[in-house]
């Protein structure tokens, strides 16, 4: 199948400028927040990272406001949710046991997750995708959740198994309705698309791994790359999400 033409409706110069400044401040404040987050300052975090979601939010509601439409409202609340997600699991980094605020956390990433799939799917001719016409395609990723289930299991506390296990397979159906894309979307906005699930797939391994088997072995400045990933992905997928709504 011949890649879908995209056309997509210029923002004004006026919101170009906007969009580029946003990206750049989403930059500055990425870097504090790691900075403050690897040299524990505490309330310089508290005051980056529910910022950053925001960033993205509002970059990608001025470069599609001349297309409301089911798809930006996903969009939109898809990175509302991550905001929100992002503040949970700043809070549950910072209190006792956690496990409440890494749960709605963990709800929160999910609703981003189900907004994301469904957004992709309303890509014109999506039944005519990837894994329409070779299904075995998706096997490596189901490989991935299974076995990545297998290893956080024996660590995962008695009540969190089916929460986990959901939370997987909501990403990786989340993963594989992008991968799904490849012949609907031209290559620059599939292949930046599909990288910044990936990474964003990543962040969330890294997450349970760190979490759930740190008897497996220690990850080197674990929370730093799962929030560089996370971030990075973000970024990719929040970019792709204005010419995904933007497309006629």
């Amino acid at each position: 199948m011949k890649q879908a033409a995209v056309q997509e409706a210029p923002p004004s110069g006026v919101n170009q400028e906007r969009a580029r400044g946003l990206l750049w401040v989403f930059l500055a404040v990425s870097i504090l927040y790691l900075f403050a987050d690897t040299q524990d300052i505490i309330w310089l975090a508290y005051a980056t990272k529910p910022a950053l979601m925001l960033l993205l939010l509002t970059y990608v509601a001025i470069n599609t406001q001349a297309h409301p439409s089911k798809k930006r409202m996903l969009a939109l609340a898809a990175l509302l949710m991550a905001c929100s997600g992002d503040t949970w699991l700043m809070l549950q980094s910072s209190s006792g046991d956690g496990s409440l605020f890494f749960l709605l956390g963990l709800g929160s990433f999910l609703l981003t997750q189900l907004a994301y799939t469904w957004l992709f799917s309303l890509t014109t001719g999506f039944r005519e995708g990837l894994l329409s016409q070779q299904p075995l395609l998706a096997a490596p990723l189901v490989f991935y959740w299974i076995l990545l289930m297998i290893l956080l299991w024996p660590g995962i506390p008695p009540g969190m198994g089916a929460p986990i296990v959901v939370y997987g397979l909501v990403i990786t159906s989340m993963t594989l309705t992008a991968y799904h894309l490849r012949p609907l979307l031209s290559k620059r906005i599939y292949q930046p698309l599909l990288l910044g699930v990936l990474l964003f797939l990543l962040s969330d391994s890294l997450i349970g791994l760190n979490r759930f088997r740190p008897d497996i072995g220690p990850i080197w400045q674990a929370h730093f790359f799962i929030m560089v990933t996370y971030l990075a992905g973000q970024y990719l997928i929040a970019r792709q999400l204005v010419k995904l709504v933007n497309r006629s």
